[in-house]
């Protein structure tokens, strides 16, 4: 970590095993510095479900390095506990924030930038890697508050929008939307 102070997989790793040593203060702090790095870069936070497999195929060592994690203090999911309740945006907030507006965002992996125009009335236009949707094809609603997407063919994408702590508008991660197929990054313009 001397050598490379932002290789984040180290920070991950050392979380773990001090969660594991019941260092729970060392253990909070090298999870803080990842998910500092990985939300430098256009990510989000670390969840123990989101976190690096590091090619481990299952088995005992992946679930010790699970376990770890846990014990640090790392959420399983987005939508669970704290982080949830602090971050995660109401029906309310998101018509808000999105109607009549853009969100621009970039997977932090690829680069590949994605867009949606959504109108004040909820139609939506989307491109990039969420796919080429023209207005008229979709339409934002809202299940509880999960911000959902509507094809006019039936196919229906739901998840929750959560504020990114440390999320800037220049790297487009102020916002996430977390959805069964994915992490979605965004700022709105």
């Amino acid at each position: 970590m001397r050598l490379n102070p932002d290789f984040e997989f180290a920070f991950a790793l050392l979380a773990a095993t001090d969660g594991q040593l019941g260092r729970k203060q060392e253990a909070q702090s090298a999870v803080a510095k990842y998910n500092e790095i990985l939300v430098s870069r256009g990510f989000v936070p670390m969840t123990v479900a989101s976190a690096p497999t590091f090619y481990l195929r299952g088995g005992e060592p992946l679930h010790a390095v699970k376990k770890g994690l846990r014990l640090a203090g790392v959420p399983e999911f987005m939508f669970d506990g704290e982080f949830a309740a602090k971050n995660a945006l109401t029906a309310d907030q998101v018509r808000s924030l999105a109607f009549g507006r853009r969100l621009r965002g970039r997977d932090a992996w690829t680069g590949n930038e994605y867009a949606a125009s959504i109108a004040p009335d909820g139609t939506a236009n989307f491109s990039g890697d969420w796919g080429a949707i023209v207005p008229g094809q979709a339409v934002i609603e809202f299940h509880d508050n999960e911000f959902c997407y509507a094809w006019t063919g039936g196919r229906t994408f739901c998840g929750t929008i959560y504020r990114n702590p440390g999320g800037t508008s220049a790297r487009m991660n102020e916002f996430f939307w977390e959805t069964g197929h994915g992490i979605f990054t965004f700022s709105v313009e």
